[in-house]
């Protein structure tokens, strides 16, 4: 027994040194650690660490830096592997008295209210200066007082009384240095470079495939990048599937001015550019957008812009002659401009409509697949398209629209108000290019909305507001009918990212 007793006190006095250890060694952590992305912990002397990588360090992605991760256990004279966590966790409530993506609007509109809740959490490991994985997983999109999930990109063996799912988002592997720039394969966000009006990682374009992005400082800080990836995947064949090729060149010219080109490919045999069910099965399409941009930021009002060129075709599964069609889109954009104690901005966006839905200029993104056309945050406006404040009920407004075109002049004054306070107020009129063959009208209306946020610091915000759509013609439900009621939404936000 007395043999036993000593045994078990030499035990715990060797466990009493590991905690002394690893309290020691964690307190040095802690103080490396502040603020937390800087170095790991206790980095070595032999070697100087270079920066911890960011959550989502591709530049089509907008997801803040995360955590830096304590290296316990690492290598006396490595900084690998070293490891960065983040998240965005937010609760959303909308009440409207409108629908997501309305056909139509009737002059007596029913109200509704709900709560939603979607908690994403993102991992990057970094096990050299060149070598980085990276991970997204979303948890639901769930309603408040249901047991179901908002739609998504897959089907889930979901059972009657649990629909809430674990969504992969991003998944890729990254190899970068100076000389052969950085390669990501997997699946990964990818966003055009003619602000979010064709494609949006933001709004969930999120693709499998290849892309390249270098920097080219012998051309002045110049940056190409490059992407295939494939959209639909209906079989082992090529026959079923489709895919995306982008290439974007862009240049800087002095501090505060750039020009950029770009060029898009898409070849359609998924089904993929023309959505059931509002289009028939088709055999094949493809589609080339061609566009440039430019930064004025040298000029007392900084000012920027674009022009994009699209065109393509579609052989439907009949024997009909192959459907074309071609469109324009233009964006003029200046600001901010300081005015009082806030800045204002005002923008100006074009694009041309078909005599047909599947006419005029379309975008790369079918997000909602119901000709809408693609979701991104390119809009000053909180109703008819989405911000990220009140996107879960947006009326899915794009450059496509429905294949109607578009025309919308737009403005907005971000002003604070009392520390942490801030708001932001803007003003829009929206008409279609086309008049929609459902009512014949191209007058879509006028937006007034204003949203109000508070920054309660360690990354989490508050926002709450409200939007106003005293709409037009082009929302009747038929040629003749009464005009649509007029459209709000309210909405808050709770959101961390970190």
């Amino acid at each position: 027994m007395q043999q036993r007793l000593q045994a078990q006190q030499e035990q715990l006095d060797q466990q009493a040194i590991q905690f002394k250890q690893f309290e020691t060694q964690g307190q040095a952590t802690a103080s490396a650690s502040v603020p937390p992305t800087v170095g790991p912990s206790q980095p070595p002397a032999a070697a100087e660490c270079p920066p911890a990588p960011t959550a989502d360090p591709t530049p089509a992605g907008t997801i803040p830096p995360g955590i830096l991760l304590p290296s316990w256990g690492v290598a006396d004279g490595s900084c690998y592997p070293r490891i960065v966590v983040g998240g965005q966790y937010r609760m959303m409530l909308s009440s409207a008295d409108n629908s997501y993506h309305p056909v139509s609007i009737s002059d007596d509109l029913p109200d509704q209210s709900f709560v939603n809740e979607r908690l994403r959490t993102w991992l990057t490991v970094q096990t050299s200066d060149h070598v980085e994985a990276y991970i997204q997983a979303q948890m639901g999109n769930v309603l408040w007082g249901t047991n179901g999930d908002l739609p998504k990109t897959f089907t889930a063996p979901f059972t009657a009384n649990d629909q809430t799912g674990v969504m992969l988002r991003y998944g890729y592997l990254t190899y970068h240095d100076d000389n052969v720039g950085r390669w990501q394969v997997g699946v990964q966000p990818w966003q055009d470079c003619f602000s979010q009006t064709l494609f949006s990682s933001d709004w969930d374009f999120d693709v499998g495939g290849v892309s390249w992005v270098r920097n080219f400082p012998e051309f002045a800080g110049g940056q190409m990048r490059f992407g295939i990836f494939e959209l639909v995947e209906n079989g082992t064949t090529l026959v079923n599937e489709t895919f995306l090729m982008t290439l974007d060149v862009d240049r800087p010219i002095g501090e505060k001015d750039s020009v950029g080109f770009s060029a898009y490919f898409l070849p359609d045999r998924g089904g993929y550019s023309y959505p059931a069910p509002v289009f028939a099965p088709y055999q094949y399409a493809w589609d080339v957008w061609l566009g440039g941009r430019y930064r004025l930021g040298s000029l007392p009002v900084p000012v920027n812009g674009f022009a994009i060129f699209n065109i393509g075709d579609r052989q439907d599964l009949r024997n009909v002659p192959v459907f074309r069609h071609e469109g324009v889109g233009l964006k003029l954009e200046a600001g901010p401009l300081p005015v009082g104690l806030g800045k204002v901005s005002a923008q100006a966006l074009y694009s041309t409509g078909g005599s047909t839905p599947g006419g005029g200029f379309r975008t790369v993104a079918q997000s909602a697949e119901d000709n809408f056309g693609a979701e991104g945050y390119w809009s000053y406006l909180m109703l008819t398209s989405p911000q990220g404040y009140s996107d879960v009920n947006d009326m899915g407004v794009s450059l496509q629209n429905r294949g109607c075109g578009l025309l919308t002049v737009q403005a907005k004054y971000d002003y604070p108000i009392y520390r942490r306070l801030t708001g932001t107020l803007a003003a829009g009129w929206l008409r279609s290019d086309t008049a929609n063959p459902a009512n014949g009208s191209e007058a879509m209306g006028t937006e007034v909305g204003n949203d109000f946020t508070v920054d309660f610091g360690g990354g989490l915000k508050a926002d709450i507001g409200a939007t106003v759509l005293f709409a037009g013609g082009f929302y009747s439900t038929a040629a003749g009918a009464p005009p649509p009621a007029t459209v709000y939404e309210a909405f808050s936000r709770l959101q961390l990212e970190f």
